[in-house]
Protein backbone atom coordinates (compact mmCIF):
# COMPACT_ATOMS: atom_id res chain seq x y z
CA UNK A 1 0.00 0.00 0.00
CA UNK A 2 1.52 3.51 -1.16
CA UNK A 3 1.44 6.36 1.30
CA UNK A 4 1.42 8.85 -1.41
CA UNK A 5 -0.67 11.44 0.94
CA UNK A 6 1.09 11.07 3.47
CA UNK A 7 4.48 11.44 2.03
CA UNK A 8 3.35 14.36 0.16
CA UNK A 9 2.02 16.29 3.19
CA UNK A 10 5.59 15.61 5.07
CA UNK A 11 7.38 17.05 2.28
CA UNK A 12 5.42 20.22 1.83
CA UNK A 13 5.50 20.92 5.67
CA UNK A 14 9.56 20.07 5.69
CA UNK A 15 10.04 22.31 2.94
CA UNK A 16 7.71 25.11 3.13
CA UNK A 17 9.09 28.80 3.75
CA UNK A 18 8.14 32.16 3.69
CA UNK A 19 5.36 34.37 4.97
CA UNK A 20 2.41 32.56 2.64
CA UNK A 21 2.80 29.92 5.46
CA UNK A 22 2.48 31.67 8.27
CA UNK A 23 -0.42 30.61 10.45
CA UNK A 24 -1.62 27.76 8.29
CA UNK A 25 -2.48 24.73 9.52
CA UNK A 26 -1.95 21.39 7.67
CA UNK A 27 -4.03 18.47 7.29
CA UNK A 28 -4.23 14.77 5.72
CA UNK A 29 -7.68 13.54 3.81
CA UNK A 30 -9.96 15.92 5.84
CA UNK A 31 -10.28 19.86 6.80
CA UNK A 32 -11.91 20.59 9.80
CA UNK A 33 -14.30 23.33 9.48
CA UNK A 34 -12.69 25.21 12.34
CA UNK A 35 -9.89 25.70 10.61
CA UNK A 36 -9.83 28.57 7.55
CA UNK A 37 -5.99 28.91 6.72
CA UNK A 38 -5.10 25.31 5.69
CA UNK A 39 -3.54 23.62 3.20
CA UNK A 40 -5.03 19.38 3.30
CA UNK A 41 -3.84 16.47 1.04
CA UNK A 42 -6.06 13.80 -0.51
CA UNK A 43 -5.21 10.70 -0.96
CA UNK A 44 -7.62 10.02 -4.21
CA UNK A 45 -8.08 6.97 -6.41
CA UNK A 46 -5.20 5.85 -8.53
CA UNK A 47 -4.28 4.54 -11.48
CA UNK A 48 -3.43 1.10 -12.03
CA UNK A 49 0.55 0.07 -11.19
CA UNK A 50 3.20 0.25 -14.20
CA UNK A 51 4.05 -3.58 -14.53
CA UNK A 52 7.48 -4.73 -16.84
CA UNK A 53 8.91 -7.90 -18.26
CA UNK A 54 12.10 -8.52 -15.78
CA UNK A 55 10.67 -6.60 -13.38
CA UNK A 56 10.13 -8.26 -10.08
CA UNK A 57 7.89 -5.90 -8.49
CA UNK A 58 5.54 -2.64 -10.14
CA UNK A 59 5.59 0.44 -10.28
CA UNK A 60 2.86 2.37 -8.29
CA UNK A 61 1.46 5.26 -9.50
CA UNK A 62 -1.02 7.11 -6.96
CA UNK A 63 -2.54 10.26 -7.26
CA UNK A 64 -3.48 12.76 -4.67
CA UNK A 65 -4.90 16.11 -4.54
CA UNK A 66 -3.91 19.21 -2.58
CA UNK A 67 -6.31 21.70 -1.52
CA UNK A 68 -5.54 25.22 -0.41
CA UNK A 69 -7.93 27.21 1.93
CA UNK A 70 -7.57 30.67 3.14
CA UNK A 71 -9.58 34.12 3.68
CA UNK A 72 -7.05 36.11 1.35
CA UNK A 73 -7.49 35.64 -2.02
CA UNK A 74 -4.07 36.98 -2.50
CA UNK A 75 -2.08 34.13 0.14
CA UNK A 76 -4.48 31.44 -1.25
CA UNK A 77 -2.79 31.88 -4.75
CA UNK A 78 0.76 32.71 -3.61
CA UNK A 79 0.94 28.96 -1.11
CA UNK A 80 -1.30 27.61 -4.40
CA UNK A 81 1.77 29.09 -7.17
CA UNK A 82 4.22 27.94 -4.35
CA UNK A 83 3.29 24.65 -4.38
CA UNK A 84 3.02 24.24 -8.13
CA UNK A 85 6.25 25.79 -8.44
CA UNK A 86 7.59 23.03 -5.49
CA UNK A 87 6.14 20.12 -6.56
CA UNK A 88 5.86 19.58 -10.25
CA UNK A 89 8.68 18.24 -11.74
CA UNK A 90 10.32 16.62 -9.00
CA UNK A 91 12.40 13.06 -9.47
CA UNK A 92 14.14 10.69 -7.96
CA UNK A 93 13.31 11.18 -4.52
CA UNK A 94 13.19 9.73 -1.07
CA UNK A 95 10.44 10.56 0.88
CA UNK A 96 9.89 8.46 4.47
CA UNK A 97 12.06 5.56 3.25
CA UNK A 98 9.86 5.16 -0.08
CA UNK A 99 11.29 5.71 -3.69
CA UNK A 100 9.90 8.33 -5.78
CA UNK A 101 10.92 7.63 -9.38
CA UNK A 102 8.44 10.72 -10.50
CA UNK A 103 6.29 13.68 -8.79
CA UNK A 104 4.57 15.99 -11.11
CA UNK A 105 1.37 18.26 -11.41
CA UNK A 106 -1.63 17.33 -13.67
CA UNK A 107 -2.16 21.07 -13.80
CA UNK A 108 -1.60 24.39 -12.84
CA UNK A 109 -3.81 25.65 -9.86
CA UNK A 110 -7.25 25.63 -10.29
CA UNK A 111 -9.11 28.09 -8.62
CA UNK A 112 -12.29 27.00 -6.82
CA UNK A 113 -14.06 29.91 -5.72
CA UNK A 114 -14.93 31.53 -2.03
CA UNK A 115 -16.60 29.10 0.05
CA UNK A 116 -18.53 30.14 3.80
CA UNK A 117 -18.04 26.16 4.99
CA UNK A 118 -15.42 27.36 7.36
CA UNK A 119 -17.01 28.28 10.78
CA UNK A 120 -14.12 31.38 10.46
CA UNK A 121 -16.10 32.67 7.54
CA UNK A 122 -15.15 32.87 3.80
CA UNK A 123 -12.20 31.62 2.42
CA UNK A 124 -10.84 31.20 -1.23
CA UNK A 125 -9.80 27.58 -2.13
CA UNK A 126 -7.15 26.24 -4.46
CA UNK A 127 -6.44 22.73 -6.03
CA UNK A 128 -3.38 20.87 -7.76
CA UNK A 129 -3.80 17.64 -8.92
CA UNK A 130 -0.38 15.58 -8.92
CA UNK A 131 0.66 12.29 -10.05
CA UNK A 132 3.20 9.92 -8.37
CA UNK A 133 5.65 7.22 -9.68
CA UNK A 134 6.58 4.79 -6.70
CA UNK A 135 9.09 2.08 -6.72
CA UNK A 136 7.20 -0.77 -4.72
CA UNK A 137 9.15 -2.23 -2.10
Amino acid sequence: MTMFGRDLLDYIKENQSGTPFAGVDFSLNYINDAKTNIVAVYDTGGYSPDRYHGVSLPIDRPPAQVRIRHTSAKTAWEIANYLYSMLDGMYALMINDREYIQITCTNPPAYLGADEVSTNGKAHEYTLNMYSMIKRT
